[in-house]
């Protein structure tokens, strides 16, 4: 439809008994759905996980001492909200003395953001010690939507900003969103060197 017409009921009627007509002839095909219903998981802008959260957190919390899980709270956050929302998936790094050093996480809006959106990414690190009371800094791979509006294509805690926590987030998130090629990211910005190969 050209930008000159108005949509109103007469020409959508219009519009539609025209298609009708054209495929009852055989001349025309409708389209392959964009996103095909296996593809739903991989490309979803639902967010249920950020709607949830904070009640499963003060659940968690408030029945810390009565289910006898001993696990860190945060992966016990981790796997509820995996629980919760099919869409939801995280990752979790060790160092090289098994200690957490990185918990990145994706919902299905940020999946898809990164599908769309991915061929100009960001990377950065809230560093504020007083952000949470687990002592982790905020790092968010971000891209830039047609509005030139930022969206999180993963978002993780970290306890320090290096390059090599810059790397396992980018990894981390690419594995998240296996349909999505690093080689189609035509720009990449972080505070810390990237390189090509990352």
């Amino acid at each position: 439809v050209s930008p000159g017409v108005t949509l109103s009921d007469v020409n959508i009627r219009s519009i539609l008994t025209g298609v009708k007509r054209q495929m009852g002839s055989g001349k025309y095909k409708p389209p392959e759905p964009v996103i095909g219903i296996d593809d739903l998981r991989a490309f979803t802008s639902v967010d249920i996980t950020s709607t949830s959260c904070r009640q499963v957190l003060d659940d968690l919390l408030s029945n810390a001492s009565t289910n006898g899980d001993n696990s860190w709270i945060v992966t016990r956050l981790m796997n509820r909200l995996k629980a919760n929302d099919p869409y939801f998936d995280f990752r979790i790094h060790t160092d090289e003395n098994d200690h957490v050093d990185c918990v990145t996480w994706q919902v299905g809006a940020s999946r898809a953001a990164l599908m769309k959106y991915g061929d100009k990414v960001f990377l950065d690190t809230r560093n504020n010690e007083n952000m949470n009371c687990i002592n982790m800094q905020y790092m968010s791979f971000v891209v830039i939507d047609g509005n030139k509006r930022m969206l999180p294509a993963s978002e993780s805690f970290v306890f320090s900003e290096s390059d090599e926590l810059y790397d396992v987030v980018v990894n981390y998130t690419l594995e998240m969103t296996p349909r999505f090629s690093r080689d189609s990211v035509v720009l990449g910005f972080g505070d810390m060197f990237i390189s090509a190969e990352n």
